[in-house]
């Protein structure tokens, strides 16, 4: 059974954000979803919550980046002298 659509009009946001998400998670995809709120409110005058963004990422089937970028770190977890191992 499906359910019920939502009665009245579609939210402004979702409207907006499906127009223009999918070019912009295109062009810019190693933003965050942080990121991709900061630069939809930049470009379009819409604030929108990383709530919201990330259930428009998962309605129009964009993969999400789940971190900032970092660089590597010199020395891995599981590198480091005595981690890891237990003890006898």
């Amino acid at each position: 059974m499906d359910p019920e659509p939502i009665p009245g009009p579609p939210a402004p946001k979702r409207e907006a954000l499906e127009e223009r998400l999918l070019a912009q998670a295109r062009a810019n995809p190693d933003l965050t979803l942080a990121e991709h709120c900061e630069l939809f409110e930049e470009t379009r005058g819409v604030r929108v919550s990383t709530a919201t963004m990330s259930r428009a990422f998962g309605r129009l089937g964009l993969p999400l980046k789940k971190s900032p970028s970092r660089p590597p770190n010199a020395t891995s977890k599981r590198g480091r002298a005595g981690g890891g191992g237990r003890a006898g």
